[in-house]
């Protein structure tokens, strides 16, 4: 009498973790490791296929007790240096750095670049390495602030890759394709990408991308270039005080003229109208 097969065991399923859940474990585990807090802050990237718009949402403000005190008496400087200052030092020297803001804290500034785009701005700190500076912080040796830099690079590395990363594993489902499209719209921007560039990173003819598009998203390909433009040219005015011909050219316009046609039609606004009624929100 032959032997029953035993029984095969029940199949586990895998657990998903959503890419932001992802995203805050890593942040949060650098924060054990670091004893230092994570600002998190996406420069014109609303939607982003990785979920860190989200993470973006609970950790973009400096909401520490140091930060919360001066800015009740000098939020402005505190904008000048978030706006102006970091994203123009992260533009020029394209790396990270550490610096002392205008309230005499350090901290580890991580710029996001996404094809040689500033696509985000990761603050780490506050802390002190002086004695001249505020009492109130915690004090970092020279040790300790290499470990941390370190450390920082890793997080850069991490969040940067994340930047450039889908979020659908099955190539096959639509929400693949749409957030494929989306994704070499977003990061070529700046090169104004027309239909046939996106036809040739697909591997597809023009008319065959066209339908595509419209299939995946449920919007044209200048529908969804422009939507992507906006987008990207209100996180610019919104969080930084880039001039109005850079954030343009971040866009793709080929002059600030045209870009600020573009958005007085979408926004029944200019853009620098635009930015004055969003400072008081920063």
């Amino acid at each position: 009498m032959a032997t029953p097969a035993p029984a095969k065991a029940p199949r586990r399923r895998r657990k998903t973790v959503a890419p932001v859940d992802e995203v805050e474990a890593a942040i949060r585990a650098f924060g054990e490791a670091t004893g230092l807090r994570v600002c998190v802050k996406l420069l014109g990237r609303g939607r982003h296929p990785s979920g860190l718009e989200e993470v973006a949402a609970r950790r973009g403000l400096h909401d520490s007790d140091f930060c919360m005190g001066v800015k009740r008496t000098l939020n402005e400087r505190c904008k000048d240096c978030d706006l102006r200052r970091v994203p123009e030092r992260c533009a020029s020297e394209r790396r990270q750095f550490t610096h002392v803001c205008h309230a005499g804290a350090n901290e580890v500034i991580i710029p996001l670049f996404v094809e040689g785009a500033l696509a985000g701005l990761v603050y780490v700190g506050q802390f002190r390495t002086g004695d001249e500076q505020p009492a109130e912080l915690r004090r970092v040796s020279p040790a300790e602030l290499a470990r941390i830099e370190g450390l920082s690079r890793l997080l850069g590395a991490y969040l940067g890759e994340r930047l450039r990363r889908p979020r659908f594993v099955s190539e096959s489902s639509r929400g693949y394709r749409a957030e494929t499209i989306s994704l070499f719209l977003g990061n070529s921007l700046r090169d104004n990408p027309s239909l046939a560039d996106l036809a040739k990173h697909l591997g597809l003819s023009v008319t065959r991308t066209a339908h595509v598009v419209r299939e995946s998203t449920g919007r044209s390909f200048v529908e969804l270039r422009d939507e992507l433009r906006m987008e990207r040219a209100l996180g610019l005015l919104a969080g930084t005080y880039h001039k109005i011909a850079h954030i343009a050219a971040e866009c793709g316009f080929s002059s600030a003229q045209h870009f600020h046609r573009f958005f007085r039609i979408r926004k029944n606004t200019t853009p620098l109208a635009f930015r004055r009624e969003r400072r008081a929100d920063v």
